[in-house]
């Protein structure tokens, strides 16, 4: 067995230490945690910071109509303050599951994680996010936000917060993300707690089809009919009737001839 070296002198003591001080096992998004600089904020205190970010209106309308979000909670003495946030498809509404399998989506991707620290140092209400990949493919978003109590700073972070989980959200074609877009912008971010944008899919798909550029509101429409079964004549008679009811134009698709019988076996407009 080979025997082990001693450090024969306190110069040399002080150089073992100060190199093994620089090897460091953490991933490397921490800097970034660790620049939040927040182990002085009291545990409750920061506790009730994220008890009122999670208790908003805009989370508990995203989670109530979207996506049950998984959140954590970490405040003690030992650890920075922070809260994880992390999306799961299983855990989307029946709802949007439906505009998952209605529209093909089949390049959905999201963060692994979302991590969300208190930071009196900030300039703002939020800094971030900054992105990160550790262990291969493990993709991190981190977000710096102010420690306050105040409810317009609270309402306005909460905000934010889910703007950007929003926009981390990829259905894999444009079209895609600018419907759920504008579905959650309009469920989420408009009237109060109890205020109610039509939720189902076929109610929201049909709103947005009176705003959006034709070329992607045809795109959209020609998507759903291909995907439709026997099982959803009742969405797709909804959006023939909205369709015929705004006058919404859907032009004839030039290279769609299976897709215009589709339409006429399902009743089209």
């Amino acid at each position: 067995m080979k025997k082990k070296q001693r450090i024969k002198t306190f110069k040399n003591w002080l150089l073992a230490r100060d190199s093994s001080s620089r090897i460091s096992t953490k991933p490397n998004y921490t800097s970034f945690l660790e620049s939040s600089n927040n182990s002085e904020i009291d545990p409750k205190f920061a506790m009730s910071v994220f008890d009122s970010i999670t208790n908003s209106d805009y989370f508990y309308k995203f989670q109530d109509n979207f996506a049950d979000l998984g959140i954590w909670k970490m405040t003690g003495n030992d650890a920075p303050k922070r809260m994880q946030l992390s999306l799961t498809k299983k855990y989307f509404s029946s709802n949007v599951q439906k505009f998952i399998s209605l529209l093909g989506v089949s390049e959905l991707s999201f963060p692994d994680q979302m991590e969300v620290l208190l930071s009196p140092a900030i300039n703002g209400l939020l800094k971030g996010p900054d992105k990160k990949t550790v262990a291969g493919n493990f993709l991190i978003f981190s977000f710096l936000i102010k420690p306050t109590k105040n409810e317009e700073e609270i309402k306005e972070i909460s905000k934010l917060l889910i703007k950007d989980i929003i926009k981390s959200i990829d259905f894999g074609d444009p079209y895609k993300n600018n419907f759920f877009n504008f579905w959650v912008e309009k469920s989420v971010f408009e009237g109060g707690k109890w205020d109610r944008f039509p939720q189902t899919f076929e109610s929201a798909f049909v709103e947005w089809l009176k705003v959006a550029p034709k070329e992607q509101r045809t795109k959209a429409y020609f998507e759903l009919v291909k995907n439709l079964t026997e099982w959803d004549k009742e969405i797709i008679d909804h959006v023939n009737w909205g369709i015929k009811e705004f006058n919404i134009d859907i032009p004839d698709k030039d290279d769609t001839d299976a897709g215009i019988g589709i339409i006429k076996r399902f009743g089209g407009f």
